[in-house]
């Protein structure tokens, strides 16, 4: 199998990029392999020659000025409802221990597992920033099994822990390649061969015949023959668009409504060897524009210049909104007076910045979407050479080491 990949940027990975500015290095966010397949992370590493290096860094929620893990553990969701409220709130998580209906939306899952006080705490505020959406507007699946941690038993064991005593934290430790998550991307194109990767490639329109794409028509003319399996990560509305009659009308009208979230990434290099000590740190507050900020040297010194680091802040917008439209220094400037006013920079400590726009960074896990979904997938499985992988070709939120997996299972049933 001699693949071709079309890539319509200069660069290809999409949101598995790392970006260089100067000596330093930093991802499309705040990158993290987890090693839930084995069987893959070995498959990047034997054959791919990654060079993964655990790391154990926590994360944390800076909110109020107080400092908490991230995600929350149970005892600091209960501790920061309040030591006033904290019988009322202990008293409304044990009411919900009960079987409950399957939750409607985000605001209905969490405040039926953890009552709506400590729901009101962290997780919503922080989720409806993300998403740009109330939490009854989200699909519950946004819940994701990083809640899976608080039950009563964790819950009563921290609560009963000696002051000081390190708290149960659920993320725990993750793997990281030395010069950053782009070095997987970076390691698959060098697998192909010569002429394999054609950039700045603007698909247009998928030409099909009898079930199956045939051929691939670029925005500037050229005319691409499909002989075998196609696999698209375009976003998904792009790729209904681009098969135009080969779908229902049904189908293409509703391609506006798979929404997805932007991102503007803001890169500041900081003269001082270090600035915090933790992986993430995470803003529920929308008085802050942005949702968590990163310094890629507690990932990997590799990051970061000797003597300098860097701080990539995370910025999610609609497009067409305030935020969207800022210019990049009004964008930079907002984001120094709220990195002040939270406590954690510095100005005088930026030596330069950058920023790039991520237009496709989160497919917007709206209620109802997964049976849109699902009416599109069904309708696409009809082309038996089309295959879809990655959040924005599938529209479904997951994270790195789901991506891979995912990747790896389609590759190998293609290639038995």
């Amino acid at each position: 199998m001699n693949p071709l990949v079309i890539e319509k940027t200069s660069r290809i990975g999409g949101m598995g990029r790392t970006f260089t500015h100067g000596a330093h290095r930093h991802d499309c966010g705040a990158h993290r392999f987890h090693d839930q397949n084995p069987v893959v992370t070995d498959l990047l590493r034997s054959q791919l020659g990654i060079r993964f290096s655990p790391v154990q860094r926590p994360s944390c929620i800076l909110d109020r000025g107080q400092t908490f893990h991230f995600p929350p553990s149970p005892r600091d969701m209960l501790l920061g409802a309040g030591l006033g409220h904290l019988p009322h709130t202990i008293l409304e998580f044990l009411k919900t221990r009960g079987p409950i209906s399957p939750p409607a939306n985000f605001q209905e899952a969490v405040e039926s597992t953890f009552g709506p006080t400590l729901a009101s705490r962290f997780l919503l505020p922080y989720t409806e920033k993300l998403w740009g959406l109330p939490g009854h507007q989200l699909s519950p699946r946004v819940a994701t099994a990083r809640l899976s941690g608080f039950r009563l038993r964790e819950v009563l064991a921290q609560l009963r822990a000696w002051p000081g005593r390190p708290a149960f934290h659920i993320e725990g430790s993750f793997l990281y390649p030395a010069t950053g998550i782009g070095e997987i991307v970076e390691a698959m194109a060098s697998s192909l061969g010569p002429g394999s990767i054609v950039t700045r490639a603007i698909p247009d329109t998928l030409l099909t015949r009898e079930g199956r794409v045939i051929a691939l028509r670029l925005r500037d003319g050229r005319l691409i023959p499909v002989g075998g399996p196609i696999i698209s990560t375009m976003p998904l509305p792009e790729l209904l668009a681009a098969l135009g009659d080969a779908l229902p009308d049904s189908l293409r009208r509703g391609g506006p409504e798979l929404r997805f979230r932007a991102l503007r990434l803001v890169f500041l290099v900081l003269d001082q060897p270090g600035l915090t000590q933790h992986a993430t740190i995470y803003f529920p507050s929308r008085r802050i524009c942005f949702t968590r900020v990163s310094e890629p040297r507690n990932r990997s010194p590799a990051m970061a210049a000797p003597g300098q680091t860097g701080l990539l802040v995370e910025v999610p917008c609609f497009e067409g909104d305030h935020l969207y439209d800022l210019p990049a220094r009004q964008l930079v400037a907002r984001v120094l007076r709220d990195l002040v006013h939270v406590g954690l920079l510095n100005p005088a400590r930026v030596l330069s910045w950058s920023h790039h726009l991520l237009p496709h960074a989160y497919p917007v896990q709206s209620t109802g979407i997964e049976q849109r979904r699902a009416r599109i997938l069904d309708a696409l499985s009809s082309l038996r050479n089309l295959h879809l992988l990655g959040r924005s070709g599938r529209f479904l939120y997951g994270h790195l080491h789901d991506q891979v997996s995912a990747a790896a299972r389609l590759v190998s049933s293609m290639t038995r």
